[in-house]
């Protein structure tokens, strides 16, 4: 029984990392489904300015 157990958490734990590296590698870099305006707006909250480094660290943020 405990065998049964231990298989089925292994397979869930393949079956979510195969997952998310097919769906990480399905979708487009984040500067194209992403308005600008809505990333900037989260730039603002999460770094307080807005410049080229903290963009990129948002739009880095947000595709994990």
């Amino acid at each position: 029984m405990a065998l049964i157990t231990l298989a089925r958490k292994i397979s869930k734990i393949i079956y979510f990392i195969l997952l998310f590296l097919v769906l990480g590698r399905a979708l487009p870099r984040p500067e194209i489904y992403l308005d600008y305006d809505i990333a900037r707006d989260i730039c603002h909250f999460l770094f307080g300015s807005v410049n080229a480094d903290t963009m990129y660290d948002t739009f880095f943020f947000l595709s994990l």
